[in-house]
């Protein structure tokens, strides 16, 4: 319109200022517009970018899924030809057909290896053909230009999406071919550390770590008899045998082909069974309202009793504790008196054994100590009671001054013999006590298996199985 007006009044204005009005009226028309694309190269641009989407994908689930080949052959195109044969439609795997082996194996044929790398290159392949493209069209001059800066960055992103959904999902699934998770193997002591009954199942179960899974064997030492080693776990298990008493030193290896192994010396304790005893605090202090005083009896047997008042109850303030036996608390307000209980050991061995007990509280009233009272209803007779030495000692041929000390328990006081093996010669047993102690003479040098029992007319008698070891004298 500016443009008309101005050739309307050409003797108004001079030429020169006529020519730029005019210039300045023309619209400027871009290069890149002056040929329209063709809608053939935009097809052909849109199928290119296609082909990249789909064929990535593609090649992606391909490659993320198992291959079919390892099952279809170990179980057959059909029920009729496969491995797997029943009637009609139904499948019916023979008795130990699917193993762990055959699940590791399919297991492990699932894993890309070698499609991986084809995978890949593929996706570089489509990437770049589509960049080609595009960058073409971008040079011949048919108005692409900002076009193909956004497909080039659009297919960018994308492809870059795609490759780290793949190796993110690969590395997930096969973590061994991502990059190196493996580790060496470690080897921890069971927490709970448990120590073996003889006759009574028991476990150790050391903590085991390592990428492989490592496996466990015995690489010093040996198991005491009834026991076994898993190789999986490094769990030992199993039930002791009677002659299996004592302590076993023994050390366990991981492997998983990284190095450095790792190794765990343990020390197996296994006891023999006692049943329980009880006797009476040798302390016997009375309790005091208000005061907090506490009652110890002497608690035996192997595997470890269990207490309980029964019958009676306990005054007011005061509590029994079932693992030791030991009465404790702060008597309250008129409990003074005395209160008969009995106390009662139970661990499945042999007896129980029974205390009966009274227990004293003063009224607090005087500023004196409280008079000790002496126990009130001891028993006259308890069953005799035999533990095994907690040192568990060695004997050494030709040095003297090594004992073998049970604990011995009864009322009356029990008497102990020897009813079944011999001691090494220069070894005696104390029928008092059930210590034994000597001098082991030369050529003794072995193990002995015996059995003591603990007699004092009260039922039952107590035995204890003992191995005692006799080792060389160092040469020097």
């Amino acid at each position: 319109m500016l443009g008309v007006l101005i050739t309307d009044f050409p003797d108004r204005l001079p030429a020169v200022l006529k020519g730029t009005a005019l210039a300045a009226a023309t619209p400027t028309v871009s290069s890149d517009f002056a040929s329209a694309l063709p809608s053939w190269l935009l097809v052909s641009l849109l199928a290119v970018v296609t082909l990249v989407i789909v064929g990535t994908f593609a090649l992606t689930f391909y490659s993320l899924s198992a291959p079919r080949s390892t099952l279809r052959n170990i179980i057959g195109r059909t029920p009729s030809k496969g491995l797997f044969r029943g009637k009609g439609n139904t499948l019916h795997p023979p008795s130990g057909t699917v193993t762990p082996q055959l699940v590791k194996s399919l297991a492990t044929s699932a894993r890309s290896g070698r499609r991986t790398t084809r995978t890949t290159l593929a996706i570089v392949g489509f990437s770049l053909l589509g960049v080609v493209i595009i960058a073409i069209f971008g040079l011949s001059g048919q108005g692409v230009r900002d076009l193909r800066s956004q497909v080039i960055a659009a297919v960018t992103t994308l492809v870059a999406t795609i490759a780290g959904f793949y190796f993110g999902a690969e590395t997930a699934r096969n973590p061994g071919q991502g990059g190196s998770t493996t580790s060496p193997p470690g080897l921890g002591p069971d927490p709970k550390n448990p120590t073996f009954i003889v006759d009574r199942p028991g476990n150790y179960t050391p903590k085991l770590t390592g990428t492989p899974t490592p496996t466990v064997s015995l690489t010093k030492g040996t198991l005491p008899a009834g026991l076994t080693l898993d190789p999986a776990t490094g769990t030992i298990s199993g039930t002791p045998a009677a002659g299996a008493y004592g302590t076993h030193d023994i050390t366990l290896t991981a492997k998983n082909g990284i190095t450095p192994d790792a190794n765990l010396p343990v020390t197996l304790t296994v006891t023999t069974t006692s049943p329980p005893g009880l006797q009476p605090d040798p302390h016997n202090p009375a309790f005091t309202v208000g005061q907090e005083g506490k009652y110890t009896p002497v608690l035996t047997g192997t595997p470890a009793p269990t207490v309980a008042v029964t019958p009676g109850t306990l005054p007011d303030g005061l509590t029994l504790d079932p693992a030791t036996g030991v009465i404790s608390g702060t008597p309250a307000a008129g409990t003074a008196g005395t209160h008969p209980i009995t106390l009662t050991a139970h661990n499945g061995i042999g007896s129980d054994a029974t205390l009966p007990v009274t227990l004293t509280v003063g009224d607090g009233s005087s500023a004196a100590p409280a008079v000790v009272a002496p126990a009130a209803a001891q028993p006259a007779t308890v069953a005799p009671g035999l533990a095994p030495d907690p040192g568990n000692p060695s004997f050494t041929v030709g040095q003297a001054g090594t004992t073998y000390t049970p604990t011995l328990t009864g009322t009356p006081a029990p008497t102990v013999t020897l009813t079944q093996g011999t001691l090494p010669a220069g070894l005696q047993l104390n029928s008092a006590t059930g210590v034994i102690s000597g001098t082991p003479a030369a050529g003794t040098a072995s193990t002995y298996p015996i059995t003591l029992t603990a007699t004092n007319s009260i039922s039952p008698d107590a035995t204890l199985s003992v191995t005692l070891t006799v080792i060389a004298a160092p040469e020097g």
